[in-house]
């Protein structure tokens, strides 16, 4: 009964965010519906229980499922503040801002997020996207004056004829409301952002650079891809390999990575000190979550892996179901706007059901295949998270790729070697470089090996091919997933579903 009211009242918070969202909800109505969740609560504590607890329990649950709601949508209208930069979109004029995210270099721009303090010499705040020249670079945490005109975004279709990326609800997710095109920029101070995440930047730097001096080209930029996510100097060409591949997953950072390095510093550090071994695996998967940019793949994985360490320490059993809903509860109470508009939260939540749910019955039905490398494991996880996720992402990015269960099947399960050998690559070249370049040469092969599957790949003509999917067969599509799923696992014994570990 607990378990199903810790879905109940999240999925109702989750239906208030999302109303919100979509509908303007006024004040009074939210008063009024929580002054009414408020009275069906206390009518069923006061009622007479002589009709039954069934009732009682009814009129409760329904109050419970009314004041989350409001909840959802009070947090929603909480976040929403005003726009202070709307006045002015269009004007070219003097603004002065501190950079409040990573720089993401690109061929012949950077990006960054400037956080607006002053316009015009009027105090505002807002954030706003800035795509300058690719050099001078700027970095977190530096103040600058820039003169350029505030432009709003615009949607666009992913391909001509294909769907249409809502690329304003994707920086609006982040607060973003306007974009800077190439402004004039005086660089006034540096240092001026939040001194742990400006240390944290620093580390990832100094690792990056680590690598980079002891791995090749392209093998370490695939590298940094898989350890921190940062695909930036992979290529237009190289990247569009890994997505008619089907491989774009493992160069963004995933869950899946998240999982493997959290396993792996919880080794290491049992040999330093079995007691102390939760509070450190857990405080550098916190550390690591903010050094690599806080994603939502990564809070959610940083999460359950944080749950997944107080349990073992509280002997308690550990559920990954209830795990996904309280991350999935606490990223979205963080920030609700990534319920709806952030594509990489929804499919990794949706990917994380279906490891959960879906790869346990296509590994019942492998048993032809051996367990050995785990390989019947990898193709369950596989298969079953390609077939669950198809229908979404057919709506959201129209590509197909008809090669994804083989690639994946060939790289998939030599990625945690290759993260383990980069890693001591970096970590290791941070002292010497000479003294990493073996575990750099483990790294280029195995890389090697992983870009020639992807090319690969990619070679054949029929490797992917667009193919849109409406949002009203997507939603059909999903329902008839979760009635498939549900018969499934009623015939089943209890307790069966929802315990698996998930990688990814």
């Amino acid at each position: 009964m607990k378990q199903r009211l810790l879905y109940i009242t999240t999925l109702s918070f989750f239906f208030g965010i999302f109303a919100t969202l979509v509908f303007h909800i006024p004040n009074t109505f939210l008063y009024l519906c929580l002054s009414v969740g408020v009275a069906l609560i206390c009518l069923g504590y006061l009622s007479d229980d002589s009709a039954g607890s069934f009732y009682t329990k009814k009129i409760c649950i329904v109050g419970l499922i009314i004041i989350s709601a409001c909840f959802g949508t009070l947090r929603m209208n909480l976040s929403d503040t005003a726009l202070e930069l709307a006045p002015y979109i269009g004007q070219k004029i003097e603004y002065r801002g501190i950079v409040s995210s990573e720089s993401d270099a690109k061929e012949t721009t950077q990006r960054f997020v400037l956080h607006i303090v002053e316009a015009n010499h009027s105090k505002v705040s807002g954030n706003t996207l800035v795509i300058g020249n690719r050099y001078p670079e700027y970095h977190y945490g530096d103040e600058l004056l820039v003169v350029g005109s505030l432009k709003s975004p615009e949607n666009f279709e992913v391909y001509a004829g294909g769907p249409i990326f809502d690329y304003v609800s994707y920086l609006y997710k982040d607060g973003i409301h306007s974009i800077m095109y190439r402004p004039k920029i005086e660089k006034l101070g540096e240092d001026r952002g939040n001194p742990v995440v400006s240390t944290l930047y620093s580390m990832k730097k100094a690792f990056s650079e680590s690598v980079e001096r002891v791995v090749n080209e392209p093998e370490s930029s695939l590298l940094l891809g898989l350890l921190i996510g940062d695909k930036s100097s992979l290529g237009s060409d190289i990247l569009d390999d890994f997505r008619r591949s089907g491989l774009s997953h493992i160069i963004v950072l995933s869950g899946y990575n998240v999982t493997i390095v959290a396993e792996s510093l919880m080794k290491a550090f049992s040999y330093i000190s079995v007691a102390g071994t939760p509070f450190l695996g857990g405080l550098s998967i916190i550390l690591f979550a903010l050094m690599t940019g806080a994603s939502a793949t990564t809070v959610r994985a940083s999460v359950m892996a944080l749950l997944l360490i107080l349990s073992k320490r509280a002997s308690r059993r550990y559920d990954v179901s209830r795990a996904l809903v309280f991350a999935a509860f606490l990223m979205v109470l963080h920030n609700p706007r990534i319920l709806v508009f952030d594509v990489s939260f929804q499919l990794s939540v949706l990917a994380t059901i279906a490891i959960i749910y879906v790869a346990p019955i296509i590994h019942s039905h492998l048993t032809w295949v051996t367990e050995r490398f785990a390989l019947r494991d990898v193709i369950a996880t596989t298969v079953g998270t390609q077939i669950f996720v198809l229908p979404y992402i057919l709506h959201v990015m129209g590509t197909l790729s008809l090669v994804s269960i083989f690639s994946n099947i060939l790289v998939l399960p030599i990625v945690p070697l290759a993260m383990f050998s980069g890693f001591a690559t970096g970590i290791v070249g941070l002292v010497a470089s000479f003294i990493a370049t073996p575990f750099g040469w483990i790294s280029e092969i195995i890389l090697a090996y992983m870009l020639r599957v992807v090319h690969l790949s990619a070679s054949f003509t029929f490797s992917a091919i667009n193919l849109s999917l409406p949002l009203f067969a997507t939603v059909v599509l999903y329902i008839l997933f979760t009635v498939f799923l549900f018969r499934i696992y009623k015939r089943r014994p209890a307790g069966t579903a929802g315990r698996h570990s998930v990688t990814m």
